[in-house]
């Protein structure tokens, strides 16, 4: 993957997620691993922004999976 042409702009979605969008440390970490772990999203999250966009849409997922038990992943409250 390339190296983002500029830190300031990821870190500044990073404080946008925090900031503006009210998300923890906590949940934007555990939406990152989780992104990076599922087949789809992992080809799709490649950047702070796109992590940002595809929030909402991740945590649908994630809460999709939580209620089909045979999936067997853990989730936490995002």
């Amino acid at each position: 993957y390339k190296r983002p042409t500029s830190l300031e702009g990821w870190a500044n979605e990073f404080r946008l997620m925090r900031e503006a969008d009210n998300r923890t440390q906590e949940q934007i970490d555990y939406i990152i691993r989780w992104s990076q772990q599922d087949s789809f999203w992992k080809s799709n999250i490649l950047s702070a922004n796109a992590v940002r966009r595809q929030f909402d849409k991740m945590v649908s997922k994630i809460k999709s999976n939580k209620e089909s038990p045979n999936k067997g992943i853990t989730v936490l409250q995002v």
